[in-house]
This record gives C-alpha cells, structure tokens and sequence, in this order.
C-alpha cells in the first residue's frame, strides 16, 4: 500500500491513502504528508490525501496546503473543498495573512473569514484593514456580491446577526492601533466613519460627522424608455440648503431646477447605519413637486414622478466618490 500510494496514481490513490490510513492509523501520517511536498502533487491528489490526514489532530497539513496555493501549485479551490476550517492552527494562518487578504480581494471571502476566525495574534488582525468595508457593508445590509456572514461554512458565522471578525477587530486593537488604521488610505466612506467613530469611543478626539462633505450624482431618466435625460455631480455639505441646475442633454429646454437639503446621519430604523438623507426632494421647476430620500452610503436612491400625460420620469440621486483623506 505504501508502494502504490507514493505513485500518486489518481486511479489508485483514493483507496491506496485510505488503506494506509487503517492500517497504520496515526503512523500514517509519516507515509501520507510528506506526498504532500511530491512535485508532481495537484489539487485532486491533495484532496484525497488529506482528507485522511484530517483525522488525526494537526499532522501539519494546514500550512503546507496553503503554501501550495500560494505558489500556484493547487488552486484556491482546493482549499474551499477541504474546508476543515476549525483545524487550521493560527500560526498556519498568520503566517499567511497577506495572500489570504489578497483572496478575499478576489471574492473567496466566505473561505477566508473562517480562516482568519482562527487567529488572535495583535500582528494578524492588523492587517485585516482591507477587509474592513465589506465587514461593515455585511453587517449593515448594505448590498454587496462579497462575504455574507450567513452562507458560510464555518460554525462561527451561521448564527443570525453575528460577525464576529468586527467583534475581534473591535477586541483585540487598541487605540494607538485604531490611529494607525486612520492614517492610512481608508477602504471606503463605511470604513472611515466607523474607524473615528471607534476611536472617539476609546477615548480619542470627539467626531462630528455632521461637518463632513460628500459628493452626489443627480440624474434624471424616461424612465418610459430607460434613457438617461439629464446629470450633474456636485459636492454638498451636510445640512446645507443647495440649489441645483440639472440641464437635459441635447434639449434646449430650460434645465431642471432642485433644491434640497442633505445630510450625512445614522439611520436608526435600519441597522442604525449611515446614511445621507434628504427629507425633501425639491423638483421646484418645471415640475414643482418633492419627495424624501435616503441614499445609503456608497449607493443610491431613486423615485418616480410621473406627467399629465402619463409620461414618467425617474430621479436618482447616488453617493460617489471616496471619503475624506484627512
């Protein structure tokens, strides 16, 4: 059995690894993990020999299967197969950290927050400031195609309303490192308000969001025939009336004439989320009607206003560009 698994014979090697395994037990660990290192391994041969190895309590499997990905040798999937996330000591994980966060960059996020759930180590968690929007963006319910706490297969995230990589971020850093992550580029508008909100929490300098500037897109659409009629960008100042001239592009019609009032402030009826909200959606001329909004951060709101003759317009008002840098 020893002679026909080290062929690496995908034909063989299912049931080669698995004999070895009940033969020698624990002692097979000797025979089966140093294939691991064979160069002639792939992603299905890792797969049936660890999933022997697994067995056993920590037979060192775990960091040299993510140095295979690492290098190209097997793919990320073969990780996200094997799962086991639980097993995974936390030095195998620290070790990796930059390619693990550099993964969740490229969408294998559910994988990479079990993965990372096993560390604690101050040096590992403070590097997780890439992750930091779409943590946030999770837990508030903002929409986003990337890491949704309640699909993945690690047992730490499956129950409703936790996140527990924020609680061990908001856990384990201290203010000094809070004030580290701020002077870097911040991840987004989310990641900025929540890192000076921490900080005032830690006892750092008080934060008035209230103060803030933010950019807007206004656009109006026929919505008849979903054909963009007009668009202006423009900065605004929270809690500061502004008037707006929205022209329409090859029309020689006087533009559309908006006046509204935003600002930048927890939403308490949802998740106690940031948002911009504009009580009033002043659509003074030609039309001369008004509608609320609220714009999440990062994206967008819309309504509808439709003519005499039944003709229907859409007006959206959408939050772009980033945060401040200071």
């Amino acid at each position: 059995m020893r002679s026909e698994v080290r062929k690496l014979n995908p034909l063989t090697l299912p049931l080669a690894a698995y004999a070895v395994r009940k033969i020698n037990k624990e002692a097979a660990n000797e025979d089966l993990l140093p294939l691991l290192r064979d160069p002639r391994i792939d992603g299905d041969a890792v797969t049936d020999i660890v999933r022997h190895l697994i067995y056993h309590e920590d037979p060192g499997w775990h960091g040299i299967v993510l140095d295979l990905a690492q290098n190209g040798k097997i793919s990320f999937q073969t990780v996200r197969d094997l799962a086991s996330y639980d097993k995974y000591p936390e030095a195998a994980v620290t070790a990796h950290i930059d390619y693990l966060v550099a993964r969740w960059d490229a969408g294998d996020c559910d994988t990479v927050a079990c993965l990372l759930y096993q560390t604690h180590a101050l040096s590992a968690v403070k590097q997780w400031l890439p992750l930091l929007e779409d943590l946030l963006r999770a837990k508030l319910g903002y929409a986003n195609r990337r890491y949704s706490p309640l699909t993945v297969r690690c047992q730490p995230f499956r129950r409703y309303g936790r996140y527990p990589l924020l609680d061990r971020i908001e856990n384990t850093l201290t203010l000094a490192d809070v004030e580290e992550w701020i002077r870097q580029p911040s991840p987004g508008w989310l990641s900025y308000l929540y890192l000076r909100e921490l900080r005032q929490e830690m006892g750092g300098p008080s934060f008035d969001a209230g103060k803030l500037d933010f950019r807007l897109t206004i656009s109006v659409h026929d919505d008849d025939n979903d054909i963009l009629l007009g668009e202006v960008s423009d900065q605004f100042q929270s809690g500061v009336a502004r008037l707006i001239d929205l022209p329409v592009k090859g029309s020689s019609e006087a533009p559309y004439r908006i006046s509204l009032i935003p600002r930048l402030q927890k939403d308490i009826t949802i998740k106690n989320r940031w948002v911009i909200q504009i009580p009033l959606f002043n659509i003074d001329k030609p039309i001369g009607c008004a509608f609320p909004l609220t714009v999440p951060m990062g994206s967008s709101a819309a309504n509808r206003t439709q003519a005499p003759s039944g003709h229907i317009k859409k007006w959206q008002v959408r939050h772009i560009g980033p945060p401040p840098t200071n």
